[in-house]
């Protein structure tokens, strides 16, 4: 029997500035420590475990907060701080409760460039096609994007399409396949981690320092 696709990576490139962002100073000044210990933890979970994204549930908070020797509320409460700054997507988090950031994605992409094909989750894509520095041109012909219905993984070729960080009906190609109208799988977020509103509707997209790839 073969072995499983591996999804995840063995290590991934952190900024030499990373501690001096200002988004990671603002957020030690008001939660401590901690707090920065903690989006390193999720980091590593991110890119260890599915490569681009983290399912946060209640039982991810209590494992976090068993992990950080911290308390599940502080857990929440750092979260939130996390989200409002963005250094994770607010929408995707709302919507999926799922923690993922445009950052954590390219630098996914870029760790899989000798992999055959690159699984990604239709909803979950927060970057752009048509952008070199987001997909460069090696990579976008690997790409196989999925979809969250009704709690199966449907597979799509890279020819279906796909969002981008400018534009939600942007398109590799132009699909020869109809697909049907899916029904929305959208799971609520766990309580007391809900980002604030106001994030949620900034439409402007927020110009990142953490290195080359941004938050």
């Amino acid at each position: 029997m073969s072995r499983p696709a591996k999804t995840g990576l063995d290590y991934y490139p952190m900024d030499v500035g990373f501690l001096r962002d200002k988004k990671v100073r603002l957020l030690r000044a008001e939660f401590g420590a901690s707090s920065v210990v903690f989006v390193l933890y999720v980091l590593s979970k991110v890119y260890e475990e599915d490569g681009y994204y983290l399912k946060w549930d209640k039982d991810e908070c209590l494992i976090a907060a068993d992990e950080l020797r911290e308390s599940p509320a502080y857990i929440g409460e750092v979260l939130q701080g996390c989200l409002s700054r963005s250094l994770f997507d607010g929408r995707v988090f709302q919507m999926f409760g799922v923690l993922t950031s445009a950052g954590i994605q390219r630098r996914y992409l870029r760790g899989c460039a000798k992999r055959d094909v690159i699984e990604i989750y239709r909803e979950y894509w927060l970057l752009n096609v048509d952008n070199k520095k987001d997909v460069p041109a090696g990579i976008l012909n690997k790409l196989a994007f999925l979809e969250v219905s009704g709690g199966k993984n449907l597979k799509n070729s890279s020819e279906n399409t796909v969002n981008s960080s400018e534009s939600p009906q942007s398109k590799v190609k132009e699909s020869k396949v109809k697909e049907s109208k899916r029904e929305s799988t959208a799971e609520p977020s766990p309580p007391g981690l809900q980002p604030p509103a106001a994030t949620l509707s900034e439409n402007k997209p927020v110009k990142h320092k953490h290195g080359e790839y941004g938050w």
